[in-house]
């Protein structure tokens, strides 16, 4: 793996908001780093939704393997 397809890898330690903007097509959304600083994301609607789609499947699927108590 050379530097051109190394992927851009950026901890997040906190979620801290989201808008959106653009009319409604983008969503910014801020995070903060471990070492408190802040991290901005503008994501475009189609890449939000697709986003948040992975999240929920990944999310179920994460608690489903958890065992139950």
């Amino acid at each position: 793996m050379d530097e051109s397809t190394r992927p851009l890898v950026l901890g997040v330690a906190k979620f801290i908001n989201v808008a959106i903007i653009d009319s409604g097509r983008t969503a910014a959304v801020t995070l903060a780093g471990p070492d408190d600083r802040e991290i901005a994301l503008l994501i475009p609607e189609r890449v939000a939704v697709s986003l948040q789609a992975g999240l929920v499947d990944g999310l179920e699927t994460m608690r489903k393997q958890q065992p139950k108590p």
